[in-house]
């Protein structure tokens, strides 16, 4: 039904990150159930703008077959 892809960023340049507070905004889906998790506290969040070239995927595990 589903295969897990695993990708490698490449050509990563950092131009900019920094620690400070953070929100969690999850959206409930029915293929991913995250949002039902319960969230007890934000401790911190880290911020970075970075420019990265997203190649093709490398299947993982498939499970169609």
């Amino acid at each position: 039904m589903a295969q897990l892809v695993g990708y490698r960023l490449r050509d990563v340049t950092g131009h900019g990150a920094w620690n400070g507070e953070g929100r969690l905004y999850l959206i409930p889906h029915v293929n991913c159930r995250v949002a039902d998790l319960p969230v007890r506290r934000i401790v911190g969040a880290r911020h970075m703008v970075v420019d990265f070239t997203l190649p093709f995927g490398e299947v993982l595990h498939d499970c169609l077959e």
